[in-house]
């Protein structure tokens, strides 16, 4: 069998050049048709989130709340005490400190227009008292020192400490990085007015 002449040789050669030449064109233009597909699906899944995320939508107990709040500021004892139970519901519901916390503090404000007031500063302990319980559950600092503040405005010295030691617990699992100072900024204001409470003595009897 004769060999190839050395044209045949080059011509084999350059045609194996230009094969491997277009197989590489061809894996380069796929692999970037490729990436630009996962780009391409990347920014729609982020635009069907966001569109499904829709706009923010407050809680529903604070349309009842606010509703609450008019009928107070005008002096609708009926109109604001069936807006609070409907808020009242809604916070049931839905199961978070926050609501908790601001339907126990319109309470308070619905017992000052109705005469009520010593029985709506018990209910409200109790709601304050729940909402610290979730919030601790949660690991929410901010709920446990909402709900502490709610009871240095009630005067209750014995659960203010309870929230103190709860808050301390909180502030050391680390997820705010400024919990712990938070607490002794807490710590502080209330060790200042206790101090002060106990120089001004106890009120004077009416």
């Amino acid at each position: 069998m004769k060999g190839k002449s050395p044209e045949v040789m080059e011509r084999e050669v350059v045609m194996r050049e230009s094969g491997a030449a277009r197989w590489y064109v061809t894996l380069i233009v796929a692999a970037v048709s490729m990436i630009g597909l996962m780009i391409l699906v990347i920014a729609a899944v982020e635009v069907l989130t966001a569109a499904a995320a829709g706009p923010f939508v407050p809680p529903p107990w604070h349309v009842s709340l606010a509703r609450v709040n008019e009928a107070v500021e005008r002096k609708d004892y009926p109109a604001a005490a069936r807006l609070w139970h409907e808020a009242y519901l809604a916070v049931s519901t839905a199961r978070r400190w926050e609501g908790l916390v601001e339907v126990a503090d319109s309470y308070r404000r619905l017992g000052e227009l109705g005469g009520f007031e010593p029985a709506a500063r018990t209910r409200a302990r109790e709601l304050y008292l729940t909402a610290l319980f979730r919030a601790r559950g949660e690991a929410s600092l901010d709920g446990v020192l909402r709900v502490a503040a709610a009871f240095v405005e009630l005067e209750d010295r014995e659960v203010v400490e309870q929230c103190i030691q709860i808050a301390q617990h909180v502030a050391q699992q680390g997820q705010d990085p400024l919990g712990p100072q938070r607490v002794r900024m807490f710590v502080d204001r209330w060790n200042g007015k206790v101090l002060g409470a106990e120089r001004a003595g106890p009120p004077a009897r009416r």
